[in-house]
């Protein structure tokens, strides 16, 4: 007989080859989304040593060491690197484990190392599917579809995180359109899980995240370990069509707990140019996103301005979330 997957939320640490042993979280003083909307600065490209290629959608795993992205066009795919420095990469490959059809793209990561993805065969056309997979020493297994009531008709999933404890996906649900590249609105939903690959919607997610979606388009979004500080893009349909500046913005939010919405929307007015996918890493102190140069896609990295000590620092975690299936 064949038994559902059961999931145990262990307030402790888990121990694992694949990650170090967490450092104590210290208290900082809590910022504001205005103050956050300022802190960030002097943005710097991204070297990768040995990749040439476009590079969208970054994101760095919660210890610091890799760097995940997609690159552009048809043959769509997943790939990482090490890193050296924190400007500097060296490049790996592909994975190519992953075993899904279609593009695959927007990569995430919790604390076990748990490597969820969007895969699809165009977006806005066909729809597309999340998957996870676990992402050990740059390796994948096999991955697995997610399941989960945030897709719809007329809708899909354009972009996906995952909370730190992996206990909370945060999606952009978008709505499809048959004439245009561009999707016609995408808003930020929240699904918390409900079994080892399944997530429901919140009902109360609407509310939580009320002050940051519009009529516009809303994607992207990158969660503070704690999840009270949220980073996420915002473009008019014309401006991600046309991959303009005008119109398209990183922006960021806070919330004082998990149970208020998110409030103080505030724009990063230093990160110029057609820009999206921000990632959080060094405690904060480090925000990774991709920017259009023109028609060439790179990676680069903006400086929180009140903690620059901290970037060599490893990132810490609280807690972790222990999936247990039964077969």
């Amino acid at each position: 007989m064949r038994l559902f997957g059961t999931i145990v939320f262990v307030w402790a640490v888990f121990t694992s080859s694949a990650w170090s042993a967490p450092d104590p979280v210290e208290a900082r003083p809590t910022l504001s989304g205005r103050e956050l909307g300022t802190s960030y600065a002097a943005p710097r490209r991204v070297t990768v040593l040995g990749y040439t290629g476009h590079m969208l959608d970054p994101f760095v795993s919660r210890d610091g060491r890799y760097v995940l992205f997609s690159n552009k066009g048809s043959g769509r795919d997943l790939h990482y690197a090490v890193r050296k420095e924190p400007d500097t990469f060296i490049y790996k490959g592909r994975l190519s484990s992953l075993n899904v059809q279609g593009l695959a793209g927007m990569p995430t990561i919790d604390w076990r190392g748990a490597l969820y993805f969007i895969s699809a065969k165009a977006i806005g056309a066909a729809g597309a599917a999340i998957y996870r997979t676990n992402f050990v020493g740059g390796t994948t297994s096999r991955a697995l579809f997610v399941e989960g009531d945030f897709g719809g008709r007329g809708r899909f999933n354009m972009d996906v995180e995952i909370s730190a404890d992996g206990g909370t996906l945060y999606v952009s649900r978008a709505v499809k359109t048959w004439f245009q590249a561009a999707p016609r609105q995408s808003n930020i939903v929240l699904a918390m899980r409900t079994g080892s690959h399944r997530f429901q919607l919140v009902p109360e997610g609407e509310t939580i995240m009320a002050q940051i979606n519009t009529n516009d388009l809303e994607y992207g979004p990158s969660v503070s370990p704690d999840e009270t500080i949220i980073f996420f893009t915002r473009s008019t349909p014309r401006a991600f069509q046309k991959k303009s500046s005008e119109g398209n913005g990183i922006y960021v939010a806070v919330r004082d707990t998990l149970d208020v919405p998110f409030s103080d929307v505030t724009l990063l007015s230093a990160l110029k140019g057609f820009v999206g996918s921000p990632a959080l890493a060094d405690r904060g102190c480090s925000l990774y996103y991709h920017r259009n140069d023109p028609d060439f896609y790179s990676v680069y990295r903006s400086v929180r301005q009140d903690c620059q000590a901290e970037i060599e620092r490893p990132i810490s975690r609280r807690r972790d979330v222990i999936l247990i299936p039964h077969d």
